[in-house]
């Protein structure tokens, strides 16, 4: 009983999080902006459509993992948006599973303790809206910090995990351009790895290998087929053709403020009454972070080179350096929500050093240390239960259009030209009505109709626009009254 407490305490608000979704009435939801261009490239997975998750800023990421991933639940529930936040929470839910799996083999109960207390205080940070979100930027989050955990048991000689790791990784770089670096780099650590021991007959290495193959297979295909258009040649031109953000006051301040949630939790109503800005605080906080991450390595090395918590440190510094240069790397603006997923860099630091104080001063038996890390790992657990049971995500920067698009498809669809219409273009007069403009292409695609939009945004619907040549236009506007539009019949 006492072993499976911290799974049971840190697992908790995931199980409360899918309580209003199982049990609510699934209606018909509207939805817009990313949002909606997610759920069309999901629609896509039977059509053979092997992209990426979708961005706004016109490029695709990597491969279809995600999509094929929400397809089989998306199919069931007969094509309702609220299986996508099971999807959601089922992905954080065994991403957590699976990392303390492998802590739990790894290390001692108090160890086991401390990364639950660790990671649902990091959640707590984070909020529902990021943590609970199925956009990409954020869904790759905890999947990547199982990734960093199982790269540190297959490094240190466990190999039972590497399928796991194999799997996440991929995800997380298949779902978001940003992550592809640091899974290359795990991927090529553990190729040199499997050399270096000798590892080709293991079952597991075996399973490894054909996981990788399936999972990345897509992404060749599409790229082969594509004469030269497939998301990895998207990529390249991409990143050739624009110039890097490089090392700029700016990246570095994004990197800094991404890269401090749990910090900022605790210190950031103290930080905003100083003189000095935020981001100092920022840059101070992942100073010192560093330097006792650096200390750990050389105690833990000094222990053991090839122990659990030595492979851990030296790959959380490893993430370090590679979240920066995928900063640096960044082409055009950079949002904070494109670099969300560099605040693992704070839970797996502070897990790191606390792992390494813990193996090196507290006895293996200590039940002070247990019970003031269960302690704090029941109140961030009775906090992340409170804010998960219920199911307004009112506050997700995603769904900001979402009740307006839902009127405005309500209202289309009573207009009686399209009893005698099924095709249907779609235009706007800023780009500002984009979000709109997707979530209604979306909701009339759902209802069988044949939707174009402007030709500006052909590239967000992954396919060319189809020919239309009886079709109506639906011309989106916004004045001081709102969002309205107006129907061509003879356009």
């Amino acid at each position: 009983m006492k072993r499976f407490l911290p799974v049971g305490l840190l697992l908790l608000p995931i199980v409360f999080s899918m309580i209003p979704f199982v049990f609510a009435s699934w209606h018909e939801i509207v939805q817009s902006g990313d949002i909606a261009l997610l759920e069309m490239a999901t629609r896509s997975v039977p059509e053979g459509v092997f992209t990426g998750a979708y961005s706004r800023f016109g490029f695709h990421h990597p491969g279809p993992m995600y999509s094929i991933i929400r397809y089989p639940l998306y199919l069931l529930t007969g094509g309702r948006a609220q299986s996508f936040y099971i999807v959601t929470v089922l992905i954080v839910g065994l991403s957590l599973w699976g990392a303390l799996a492998i802590v739990r083999e790894a290390e001692t109960y108090i160890t086991v303790v401390i990364f639950a207390a660790v990671f649902s205080f990091f959640a707590f940070s984070l909020s529902k809206s990021i943590w609970l979100s199925q956009w990409n930027p954020f869904i790759i989050i905890f999947p990547l910090i199982l990734s960093v955990v199982g790269m540190a048991s297959y490094s240190s000689g466990t190999v039972r995990y590497l399928p796991l790791t194999v799997v996440s990784a991929s995800f997380a770089a298949q779902t978001h351009l940003g992550v592809l670096p640091l899974a290359g780099l795990m991927f090529l650590y553990s190729a040199v790895l499997v050399f270096h021991r000798r590892e080709f007959r293991n079952r597991y290495v075996v399973i490894s290998v054909v996981l990788a193959f399936v999972i990345w297979i897509p992404v060749l295909v599409d790229q082969i087929f594509s004469n030269g258009s497939g998301n990895l040649s998207l990529i390249y031109s991409t990143l050739r053709e624009y110039p890097a953000s490089g090392f700029t006051r700016v990246s570095l301040a994004s990197w800094f403020s991404a890269a401090a949630p749990m910090e900022m939790a605790v210190l950031g109503q103290w930080c905003r009454g100083q003189s000095h800005s935020m981001v100092f605080f920022q840059a101070v906080i992942a100073a010192v972070r560093t330097v006792l991450l650096v200390i750990s390595v050389f105690v833990a090395a000094f222990r053991s080179r090839h122990s659990f918590e030595t492979r851990l440190c030296l790959l959380v510094l490893a993430l370090i350096v590679v979240s920066l240069i995928s900063v640096f790397s960044v082409r055009g603006d950079i949002y904070w929500y494109l670099t969300m997923w560099i605040s693992v860099v704070s839970p797996l630091s502070w897990f790191s050093i606390l792992l390494v104080f813990s193996n090196s001063v507290v006895s293996k038996n200590n039940r002070v240390v247990a019970a003031a890390a269960t302690a704090v790992l029941v109140v961030f657990t009775l906090l992340n239960v409170r804010a998960v049971s219920s199911a307004d995500f009112s506050d997700d920067p995603l769904h900001y259009h979402d009740m307006e698009t839902e009127y405005l498809s309500g209202k289309l669809m009573d207009e009686d030209i399209l009893d005698s219409i099924h095709q249907i273009q779609i235009s706007i007069d800023s780009n500002e009505l984009w979000p709109q403009m997707m979530g209604l292409t979306c909701y009339l695609k759902k209802q069988g109709y044949q939707v174009a939009v402007q030709q500006d945004y052909v590239f967000m619907l992954n396919t060319s626009n189809p020919v239309l040549t009886h079709s109506a236009e639906v011309f989106l506007y916004q004045d001081s009254a709102g969002t309205g539009y107006f129907i061509n019949e003879n356009w």
